[in-house]
């Protein structure tokens, strides 16, 4: 099942009622929202390079996760 990604986090934290650092510490998506920024970080990287969008993650049936670029 693919990802979906926010480019713009603090979007994505407002949407999930994240109003200031101290109520992120403690919010169950904290991990979710770094990894979605990560990403997008790597990908404005890749695109300002001029390369492709070709950012793949493989997630075994334990729920495992790999990304790789």
């Amino acid at each position: 099942m693919p990802k979906l990604y926010f480019y713009d986090v603090g979007l994505a934290s407002a949407l999930l009622g994240v109003q200031d650092a101290n109520q992120l510490n403690l919010h169950p998506f904290k991990g979710n929202l770094f990894e979605n920024m990560v990403i997008v970080e790597l990908l404005k990287q890749r695109l300002n390079k001029g390369k492709v969008n070709n950012l793949y993650f493989w997630r075994n049936s334990k729920g495992n996760e790999i990304n790789t670029r």
